[in-house]
């Protein structure tokens, strides 16, 4: 039976591998003929689909059940990753689109969760089995992590071999395990063998679990200690040395969540209370009340906070984890009140994990579509913030509608450019008909030594570098794709090529840790100007450099023209 699984999930993960990889190279599915959007949720699916079919394995659902329960978790992925892609930042590479932090890790984490709530679920008495929830929720978390570690030293082997038999010239190996087409199907199919090899050692998760909550029980009255030494000072010190770090939300949030975890820790599935002593067990649940006053401080910092800027999207997701962070401090706060008292000790942890488990699903759902779609709601109170007067037009964080919260903060900014009437109104339009036309601000890059382009690659080897070019990549004007390959000299190469046949030959830039695509520059009035990029998928930047220098590289003439339709360019993909 063991060797039976073993095939299926090496098979399954095969097949994810491929079909990871196949979305992500774009030389097979080039961007034209696959919207961004619909790329990002099939990744996603394909992503964490068989990781939810892997992890419902074993869980007592039946067959229907369990079928059920995927197909409802794949087609929530699938709608959240499209949604989150394709109301993305307006002007993003539309190959794969960006999907903002928040939103990744909503998409990646709600669907285990409630994969475990459903397995947690006892159909025939209509209410969860907590001590079910408890063992698949934590086998699950474990084989994660062992699997992921199992993983790491596989490729860790790989590499070893491969540098082994690079130091006497075979490179081979070395070029195979690089390519995305080796890397992504190997990877998913270990993994998929190590989560089926774990499977059959349940016995021994189950060991590895109670050894590692029970270290873990004893860090819980530790933080408790922290905990009411920060309320019994509070009084004495006040809040304002802890506002001043502009970081106080998160730092208690933070402690918030470290108690949370210690405190399940020490009370895993309640069939019997931590091996403290009687003193201190009793203590335990009183110094929880701890708790509710850091989250109630940490409400206040981040209420101050939205007084002070207005909210963003990571503000709203803040506020969603203020509100979880609150309501396991209340539930558990409960334990000390004669109802509870008298079911054992913490007795409301249960309950609140679950209540807590199932509201915050459901909240994060929301916030992850287009019924409460969290850039949305910042847009929304930003711009009243600025229609109120609580912000001036020139205070107006006019880059953010432009660049951090996708396309309803790019409308929002459009429509604010077309504003009329009043001066103030003329003033917020010229604004943010300003920000429209600038373009991005980034970090100033790191300066790349005065001897850089003396060290960068040219091909052919013969030809000098074209004197505009380079002083365009030492010039003051130089932009981060300039800088970076200065930077990473000699680790940037640059192929003088005649791409178009017009006689004037285009600069091509291949740059260490930008291996995917190729820069093209061209002479346009005298001056050196970026045009756009060739994506060449995977490889490392000493393969392709090498391919460049052996002359396997060569154009193509395209097989039909750009179509302009509307004033925009519509390409022709090769079927």
């Amino acid at each position: 039976m063991s060797a039976s699984r073993s095939l299926r999930y090496g098979l399954s993960g095969l097949v994810q591998g491929v079909l990871i990889w196949a979305l992500l190279e774009p030389n097979l599915i080039p961007a034209g003929s696959l919207p961004g959007a619909l790329r990002s949720a099939l990744l996603a699916l394909v992503g964490l689909g068989p990781l939810l079919l892997y992890q419902s394995a074993g869980s007592g659902l039946t067959q229907k059940r369990r079928a059920l329960v995927l197909s409802g978790l794949g087609l929530w992925l699938l709608l959240g990753a499209w949604w989150q892609g394709s109301s993305g930042i307006s002007g993003e590479d539309p190959f794969l689109p960006r999907i903002d932090m928040p939103g990744t890790l909503g998409l990646l984490l709600w669907p285990p969760i409630a994969l475990a709530l459903a397995m947690g679920w006892d159909a025939a008495r209509r209410r969860f089995d907590y001590g079910r929830l408890f063992e698949y929720a934590w086998r699950n978390a474990l084989l994660l992590a062992v699997c992921a570690l199992l993983l790491g030293l596989f490729w860790a082997t790989l590499w070893a071999g491969a540098w082994l038999l690079d130091s006497v010239g075979i490179r081979a190996v070395g070029r195979l395990i690089a390519s995305g087409g080796f890397a992504w199907p190997v990877s998913a199919a270990v993994y998929a063998l190590a989560w089926a090899q774990g499977l059959a050692r349940a016995s021994a998760l189950a060991g590895l679990r109670r050894f590692w909550l029970g270290l873990n029980g004893w860090f819980y009255p530790l933080a408790l200690g922290f905990g009411v030494a920060w309320v019994a000072a509070l009084p004495f010190t006040g809040l304002e040395a802890l506002f001043s770090t502009r970081n106080a939300a998160l730092l208690l949030l933070w402690f918030a969540v470290v108690n949370v975890k210690f405190c399940n820790a020490a009370w895993q599935d309640g069939r019997e209370a931590p091996h403290y002593p009687v003193w201190l067990r009793s203590a335990l649940p009183w110094a929880q009340l701890s708790l509710t006053v850091v989250m109630a401080v940490a409400c206040l910092a981040l209420q101050a906070r939205i007084a002070q800027h207005g909210l963003s999207a990571e503000r709203i997701w803040a506020v969603y984890v203020a509100l979880v962070m609150a309501g396991y401090a209340l539930g558990y706060a409960l334990s000390v009140l004669p109802t509870w008292r008298r079911r054992g000790w913490m007795a409301s942890v249960a309950a609140t994990n679950m209540a807590v488990a199932v509201a915050g699903l459901l909240v994060a759902g929301l916030l992850l579509s287009p019924a409460l779609d969290a850039r949305r709601l910042a847009v929304q109170h930003q711009l009243s913030r600025l229609d109120a007067g609580i912000t001036a037009p020139g205070d107006f964080d006019y880059e953010a509608l432009a660049y951090r919260h996708g396309r309803v903060g790019r409308k929002a900014l459009e429509a604010l450019a077309r504003r009329q009437g009043s001066e103030r109104e003329v003033s917020i339009a010229k604004l943010a008909q300003s920000t429209l036309d600038t373009p991005r601000r980034g970090r100033e890059p790191e300066r790349p030594p005065a001897d850089a382009v003396a060290r960068l690659r040219l091909w052919p080897r013969d030809l000098a570098l074209d004197a505009g070019f380079a002083e365009r990549l030492t010039s003051s004007a130089a932009d981060w794709r300039d800088v970076e390959c200065l930077r990473r000299a000699p680790r940037c190469l640059l192929w003088r090529l005649d791409l178009d046949g017009d006689g004037h030959p285009e600069i091509l830039m291949l740059t260490a840790g930008s291996e995917g695509v190729l820069g093209v520059y061209q002479r346009r009035d005298g001056q050196w100007r970026y045009a756009g990029i060739y994506r060449i998928g995977s490889g490392s930047f000493d393969s392709i450099a090498e391919s460049i220098e052996a002359g396997s590289a060569r154009t193509q003439p395209a097989r039909l023209p750009d179509l302009i339709l509307g004033g925009a360019a519509a390409p022709f993909v090769p079927d």
